[in-house]
């Protein structure tokens, strides 16, 4: 299953599946997300949240060239997990992570670098 999907599919998916996350996970709710950004000077706009099972971020690139941005998704008991993209100049992108266990707080590392 691929981890980069649109903001409208991610919305999609999280609306379509609120009833059956809310009876798999029947005490679930948002959890704290902490963001760490390195954009080394980057216009790149940088968005994050969460939802009962799955943490987002979504990343817009304002620059006039492509960009490289990976995310490392870390929540304590789970390994934690990177995912990358490249970013078209003005273009728009979502990476998220399910979560397995019960959150505390999510811990977002994101770091984006120009093409070469």
């Amino acid at each position: 299953m691929s981890t980069l999907l649109t903001l409208s599919g991610l919305l999609l998916m999280l609306s379509q599946a609120g009833t059956a996350a809310a009876s798999a996970y029947p005490n679930a709710s948002a959890f704290p997300i902490e963001l760490e950004q390195q954009l080394h000077e980057l216009d790149v706009g940088v968005e994050a949240g969460s939802s009962e099972n799955m943490a987002w971020i979504r990343l817009a690139n304002a620059e006039p060239r492509s960009v490289h941005c990976a995310a490392t998704f870390r929540n304590g008991p789970e390994i934690a997990r990177t995912r990358q993209t490249t970013i078209e100049p003005g273009q728009t992108t979502v990476l998220s992570d399910a979560v397995h266990r019960p959150v505390l707080k999510m811990r977002i590392r994101v770091e984006c670098n120009p093409t070469s």
